[in-house]
């Protein structure tokens, strides 16, 4: 398991993390009996609660996004 980076207090992907997802992509692709995969978003403890929520259900929405719109 490989994390996936963010700009900080954002939902914007750091280009760091693109090998990882295109790996993740490939592999969907080539294997298409995987049918669910699970996506989660999290964020530091820095900032309220609420915001921190609404922050990892973006990042895991943008890591969907990515994926979904490989070819």
């Amino acid at each position: 398991i490989q994390p996936v980076f963010f700009a900080t207090g954002k939902d914007v992907i750091l280009k760091k993390s693109f090998p990882i997802l295109e790996s993740v992509a490939k592999t969907l692709k080539a294997v298409p009996d995987i049918k669910k995969v699970e996506i989660g978003g999290h964020t530091d403890d820095r900032g309220k609660a609420d915001m921190n929520r609404d922050l990892s259900e973006r990042r895991a929405k943008s890591v969907m996004r990515y994926l979904t719109e490989k070819d």
